[in-house]
């Protein structure tokens, strides 16, 4: 117990008394130092430096886990050589908890004499719970509460997704991961960035990726818990395998690689393509680089996204797509990507999958934003951006039947500039409230869904 408590103590609370020992000149020293996590505020530092002559500032350089850029702050000194610096993680400067951060602390006195310390880590933790955690390399799962046996499920589903897309995606050996499993949703929203508020009234966010910080949300007790965990962490791995070209990759490869990655899909996307493809509702695939319209719009997305990477695996093999990745990282763009690799791009891939559904393919890119200026269309949401597209007729002769299934789930992008903190960020998320009636065919091809 004593062992747990100065674990739990050390994620939210880093002495940095040995500092004292760099000055050995008996010039500045640093008397006494906090790194605090201060959830969801930020990361308090709270310094007090002494020396012969006068302390002109105290700096803070940090960067995130994983991360080659550095950024920094000063103290805001109250009194000579003692003061504050929050590192803010919420807002605009938003962190999700579990990441780590490294630090390094330089005071600089009137003299030009300057301290600088060695580096050293914190961990930026929510401090509303106490961390226990379970780790088996490269991931590591920090729970509270009654949550051990599912944070292990989480575990062994990390590791045998990471397994099951090295061949995938191409990836070697894995940097360190932290997941975070929650036991709620009322402890977990406050955990996440700000949704709009049409997604907050009809969403519950089961779990979330950042890639970029090797960060990982769960909600272990959902019923699918291994699913959200494993869909999240193939993020993470696509993350790995795109490099500098993650911010390109288009969200229907990388959802459709997410639940390529998930050790226990749904049945829910199968049926939101069927339902797709009954109502009319299948957007080019060029349209799906990110996900918009209603929530029943954007799980349809998913559904066909699942398909699409899994046709293209099936069709062409696993290795491609790890060529794929690479190339995106030499083109910076998914069709001259997809070119190089496969022959094709992605209205060539999109007929291509169309086609072995027993679809007709749409027109190419310019001849359908052709059709739809003609007839004076708007592209907003799904039914207007596919309005222009040719009718189709679903693939069976059979009547259509409803499907009474309600609660699925599915995952959406949110893409901001590269230069911000949060450049690609994931929701995995449950629709609540606004039931989707999925349809289901008496008949259909074998190579439409895999059952």
């Amino acid at each position: 117990m004593l062992k747990y408590m100065l674990v739990c103590a050390l994620l939210s609370v880093v002495s940095l008394s040995s500092y004292q020992l760099v000055n050995a000149s008996g010039g500045i020293a640093i008397t006494s130092s906090e790194v605090i996590s201060e959830f969801p505020d930020g990361i308090r530092f709270v310094i007090t430096a002494t020396g012969p002559n006068t302390i002109e500032d105290i700096k803070i350089t940090y960067r995130i886990e994983g991360s080659e850029t550095n950024s920094y702050g000063y103290i805001d000194m109250s009194e000579e050589g003692s003061g504050e610096y929050l590192l803010r993680a919420s807002g605009g400067s938003f962190i999700p908890p579990g990441t780590p951060f490294h630090y390094v602390i330089e005071v600089f006195d009137d003299a030009g004499e300057i301290l600088r310390t060695d580096e050293k880590q914190v961990l930026y933790m929510d401090t509303r719970f106490e961390w226990s955690s379970v780790t088996k390399h490269p991931v590591t799962v920090h729970y509270y509460g009654p949550t051990e046996s599912r944070a292990k499920t989480i575990l062994e589903a990390s590791h045998t997704t990471i397994k099951h897309m090295q061949d995938v995606l191409g990836t070697g050996d894995v940097d360190p991961i932290n997941v975070v499993a929650y036991n709620n949703s009322r402890h977990m929203n406050s955990a996440l960035p700000p949704k709009p508020a049409a997604i907050a009234e009809d969403l519950i966010t089961e779990g979330q990726a950042w890639p970029d910080k090797r960060v990982v949300l769960v909600m272990a007790f959902s019923a699918n818990v291994q699913g959200i965990g494993s869909h999240e962490i193939t993020h993470v791995l696509v993350g790995d395998a795109a490099g500098i070209a993650y911010p390109v990759v288009p969200a229907w490869l990388n959802e459709g690689l997410a639940e390529y990655g998930n050790q226990t899909p749904s049945r829910s996307y199968e049926q939101a393509l069927r339902y797709g493809i009954f109502t009319r509702k299948l957007k080019p695939l060029w349209f799906l680089n990110s996900f918009s319209g209603e929530p029943n719009d954007v799980i349809i997305a998913y559904g066909q996204s699942s398909a699409v990477v899994e046709f293209m695996i099936d069709q062409f093999g696993k290795g491609k797509l790890a060529e794929l990745m690479i190339e995106l990282q030499n083109t910076l763009g998914i069709g001259r990507a997809l070119k190089n690799v496969y022959g094709f791009d992605t209205h060539g891939l999109d007929s291509r999958w169309r086609e072995s559904l027993g679809l007709k393919p749409f027109p190419s890119p310019a001849e359908l934003g052709r059709q739809m200026q003609e007839q004076v269309i708007t592209p907003e949401g799904t039914d207007a951006a596919t309005s222009g597209q040719p009718v189709q007729e679903p693939a069976t002769d059979e009547p259509i039947t409803p499907d009474q299934k309600t609660g699925t789930t599915s995952c959406t992008i949110q893409q901001t500039s590269k230069n911000t903190q949060l450049p690609v960020d994931f929701m995995f998320f449950g629709i609540i409230g606004m039931p989707l009636t999925l349809l289901s065919f008496r008949r259909i091809k074998k190579r439409l869904i895999r059952m």
